[in-house]
Parts: structure tokens; C-alpha cells; sequence
């Protein structure tokens, strides 16, 4: 049997994605994953915590996103550069300031959010279209989070937020590909060893 490339990869997933969103029920999921997220044992002190917007078929997030500042942490988003293939971590002081940004995903507004170093952030949730369980992502093919995760500190906890139909048995990296320190699906929650 020939290896899947990542294009065919991400086609497949995309629809596997498709999938498990329309058997779930997005409260009840995001309820089951913030649950998940409160048991790891970095998450209670984690004060700076880069979530993303869910677009589509996504793990919902904004349920999570609310609690993490219900939570008196200080809640971050991608805001993307797209011309330099970037990412910066915006602050969010509300959730409906957000603006759209040419890839369609709420983001704070560039012109007026504050901007956080990598070095502060704490804990990561990061979205993709399939996981495995040696904490291997498979992303969408830009480049932006791996290029961020690069500048986090080496202690910050890196969580792939997935539906259980996103775990694969393996996915091969490549040397730019950044692992996770946990998967996070609606039936489990995987750490990594390392």
C-alpha cells in the first residue's frame, strides 16, 4: 500500500473532520474538552493561555475561549500576517471585537490589540486536521504554527484539540514540524511521552 502525501492527507482528513462535526453537538463537545483541559496539571497555573477562533469544522473553541477568561487568564488569538506567512498572539479584551482576517477566522483587530512575546504564553491549544499519538500534527499546509510554536518557551504546554475521528495511526513529520505535549479529543486525553 503506497503512503498518502500530505495533500491527499489533508483531503481525506478534511472530510474525516466533516464527519465527526456533524455527529457532535458543539456545547456538549466544547464542555467535554474544557473538562479534559482543566485535568491537565499545567492548565490550573497556566496564566497566558494562545487559543484560536474555530472556523467550520473545527473543534468549537468559543465556549473554551470564554471560560479561559472567565478564568481570570489572560486570553490570546492568532492574529496572521499573511504576507510573511506569520502569526502573532493578540490579547482579547472582548470576544465580539474580533475581526475577520482574509483566511475567514475572527482574530483581535490588528489595529488596536496589544500583542504578547511567545516567551509569555503558557499553554497552547492548537487546531489541525489530525493528530497521532506521538503528539504529531498534521496542519493545514501554512506553516504558521509551527513557525510560532518555535519561539514559545521550551515549558509551555502545546495541546492539539481534535475529534476523536482526527487520530491517525501515524503521521510523519518533518524536521519543521512542532509536536504536541497532549491530544485532547472528546474521549480522551493522550500525553505525550517524551
Amino acid at each position: 500500500m503506497r503512503r498518502m502525501d500530505k495533500k491527499e492527507l489533508r483531503k481525506k482528513m478534511h472530510e474525516a473532520r466533516r464527519r465527526a462535526h456533524m455527529g457532535s453537538a458543539p456545547r456538549d463537545l466544547a464542555t467535554a474538552l474544557l473538562a479534559r483541559l482543566r485535568r491537565i496539571p499545567e492548565w490550573e497555573n497556566a496564566r497566558v493561555v494562545l487559543s484560536y477562533s474555530s472556523v467550520r469544522t473545527e473543534v468549537p473553541t468559543d465556549f473554551i475561549n470564554r471560560e479561559i477568561m472567565r478564568e481570570d487568564k489572560t486570553l490570546s488569538l492568532p492574529m496572521t500576517r499573511e504576507a510573511e506567512r506569520e502569526m502573532d498572539a493578540g490579547v482579547v479584551r472582548n470576544l465580539y471585537g474580533l475581526v475577520e482576517s482574509g483566511f475567514g477566522v475572527r482574530e483581535p483587530d490588528p489595529k488596536d490589540a496589544r500583542t504578547i512575546e511567545p516567551a509569555k504564553i503558557d499553554f497552547v491549544l492548537v487546531p489541525g486536521l489530525a493528530f497521532d499519538e506521538e503528539g504529531r500534527r498534521l496542519g493545514y499546509g501554512g506553516g504558521y504554527y509551527d513557525k510560532f510554536l518555535k519561539k514559545v518557551r521550551v515549558d509551555c504546554i502545546r495541546v492539539g484539540l481534535a475529534y476523536e475521528g482526527q487520530m491517525l495511526k501515524t503521521i510523519v513529520s518533518e524536521g519543521h514540524d512542532v509536536p504536541m505535549d497532549y491530544i485532547v479529543t472528546e474521549k480522551r486525553t493522550i500525553k505525550i511521552r517524551k
